[in-house]
Formats: C-alpha cells, structure tokens, sequence
C-alpha cells in the first residue's frame, strides 16, 4: 500500500477526531489573533493597530470587569465587610485593594471553553444554553477568585501569589474541564469524540 492509501485509512478512521483538534486549533489561532489584533492594555488605544475597535474591547472589559468586582462587593458584604468598588479595583475596609487587570477578567477561558463546545459535535440549540451556563458559572467562580484573594491579602499575604497565579486559577480551570466532561458525557448525545 502507499502511503496517501495508509494515511487516507487512517484520516477516515480517526475523521471525527482530527475535525475536533482542527476546529480546536483554528479557534486557538483566531483567537491569537484576535487577542494581537486589540492590543494590550498597556498599550494606549490610539497607539493600537485599530483604534476604533480596540476601544469598543476596551469598553466591554471595563464592563465585564465592573461586574466582576460588584459581585466581588456583594460577596463581601454577605460576608459582613464593606467594601467600595472603583473602575479597576475593589476596596474593602480592613482588607485592602484588590486591581483587576484585563487578564484577571477570564476572557480568554471562556473563549477556550465554547471554543471546546463548539468544536464538539453536536446540536447548537444544545451547545448555545450550555456555553451561556459555563460562562456565566465560570464568572460566579471568578467572583468567589477575587473574593477569596481579598482574605488571603488580608489574612495570609504570604499566600498571595501562589493564591493568585495557581490555587484559585486551577480550581477554575479544573471547574472549567468539568464542564466539558459534562457536556461529552451527558449533554450531548454523541458516545466519542
């Protein structure tokens, strides 16, 4: 046999599983892209390669973040302490400040996290409710993130950075694999990749 025979064999034996790592990768590299084409938030807007649409990003992560740290407030306040929200920061008396950056938001998670659904086969009337749900549970869990990094800046400030950059992050995304476990093997009506 040739080696376009064997490799043909081998495409169609494992089809549904190189359209998933495919559809996977195209929406990593846009995704890339995307992300290069809107700039940092260090850049200036109008230093950017598209002004106009950097600054309509810009928009919807201030917003985006402004829930996240008015979630983070009303957490707080059920937990007994006071705290003032600012454009980019909470502040709580006895805790401190706590700034959240465009990265802290969880943005890229759940563009990886429908990407993940949406490579999958299946039905979109079933994957559109599902990705609105992780979305808006990956949130709540950011919400409980930012919380809890308050009480470790607080309590324990020794904690912070590992808290930061590995505790509250895998819980997340380790939450976020859950989800996808769930949607394989319970929402969707497909047995395997």
């Amino acid at each position: 046999m040739s080696v376009l025979v064997i490799a043909k064999i081998q495409y169609l034996r494992h089809k549904q599983e190189i359209r998933f790592i495919s559809k996977v990768f195209l929406i990593y590299l846009a995704t890339k892209a995307f992300f290069f084409v809107m700039g940092r938030e260090i850049i200036p807007i109008q230093d950017r390669m598209f002004p106009t649409i950097s600054n309509g990003w810009e928009l919807f992560n201030d917003w985006a973040r402004l829930v996240l740290l008015h979630g983070t407030s009303f957490l707080l306040a059920i937990l007994g302490h006071t705290s003032v929200v600012s454009h980019d920061s909470v502040t709580s008396i006895g805790m401190g400040t706590l700034s959240v950056g465009n990265y802290c938001i969880g943005i890229r998670l759940w563009i990886y996290f429908a990407a993940l659904i949406i490579a999958y086969p299946g039905k979109w009337r079933k994957k559109l409710p599902f990705i609105v749900v992780g979305i808006l549970c990956i949130n709540i869990l950011n919400i409980g993130r930012l919380t809890g990094l308050m009480y470790v800046s607080a309590y324990k400030p020794s904690l912070l950075e590992f808290s930061h950059e590995y505790l509250f992050n895998y819980f997340i995304y380790g939450f976020t694999l859950l989800m996808l476990y769930v949607w394989v093997t319970r929402f969707n009506n497909l047995k395997t990749i």
